[in-house]
């Protein structure tokens, strides 16, 4: 463990075609070395390879969620937080897999002051990437991410990338935001989340860093070196995608103001109380 407290990795995937098996072979040592435990949950479609490579690391439990769940990774990602709750973590670390595997491969000294020092220091810590990682990202993904970016950090106060999708927090902040959430979609949740640990008394805190970026390329070698880069990132966003990027902005915008409202509710109609 690279810290005394018990620091539980909570973790969503989508890997259809197993592409990630042998990353997590290889990174395997690494992964089990950085946390006392793995809480993945998969897509519906991800390769038994891939979720059984994940659930056969020492303390790792990996599972599939249900087929009716089908783009609604909000509940993905509040599963894999309620197993890390009861796996006893005082800590828990959230972003997706492969972004993990990247960042293990590629900025491991990195990751392990983060884990060590930047997490135990945070009731609710949003992880983003420097300028230079945001910007390794293809326009296509910038774009509607940068537009959520901008809404949170009106409503927060300050410059902020939640868009990577990254964040950590104390065990009770997981308790709450089991309690609280309803976002469906992933990315609402990015939004969703430092508002409900802010709105409880756990104002977020906020680092960047570098090994948050773009990670999808070397999960894709073989078919970059067929096509080269400018084709396959036309081939990865293509109209379909696109439109689903902006949709997730859209609900990550649209949560911010339903958040809000629902506390001013919730606490009776007063002006929520915003530290």
């Amino acid at each position: 463990m690279v810290a005394q407290q018990k620091i539980v990795l909570a973790t969503t995937l989508h890997d259809a075609e197993g592409r990630m098996a042998p990353f997590v072979r290889s990174c395997g040592p690494a992964i089990s070395s950085l946390f006392s435990a793995v809480c993945a949950v998969a897509t519906e479609r991800t390769a038994g390879e891939t979720i059984g490579s994940i659930d056969r690391l020492p303390n790792a439990i990996a599972v599939a969620k249900p087929a009716s769940w089908e783009q609604k990774m909000g509940r993905g990602r509040r599963l894999a937080v309620s197993m890390a709750v009861q796996e006893g973590a005082d800590f828990i670390l959230h972003l997706d897999f492969d972004r993990l595997i990247h960042w293990i491969l590629s900025y491991k000294d990195e990751l392990i002051t983060v884990l060590g020092t930047d997490v135990p220091a945070n009731d609710f810590l949003i992880i983003g990437r420097t300028e230079r990682a945001f910007g390794t990202h293809p326009a296509q993904q910038r774009e509607p991410e940068s537009s959520t970016n901008a809404a949170i950090s009106r409503e927060l106060g300050w410059k902020l990338d939640v868009a990577s999708g990254c964040s950590s927090f104390r065990r009770n902040v997981g308790e709450i935001i089991l309690k609280q959430s309803v976002s469906d979609d992933f990315g609402s949740t990015d939004t969703e989340w430092p508002l409900l640990a802010k709105m409880s008394g756990f104002p977020p805190g906020y680092i960047e860093t570098e090994g948050l970026e773009f990670e999808t390329p070397g999960f894709h070698a073989g078919r970059i070196r067929e096509i080269g880069y400018d084709a396959w990132i036309d081939e990865m966003f293509d109209g379909d995608q696109l439109a689903y990027r902006r949709k997730l902005d859209r609900a990550s915008i649209e949560i911010i103001n339903e958040t809000l409202e629902r506390l001013r509710s919730a606490s009776g109609g007063g002006k929520v109380v915003k530290g």
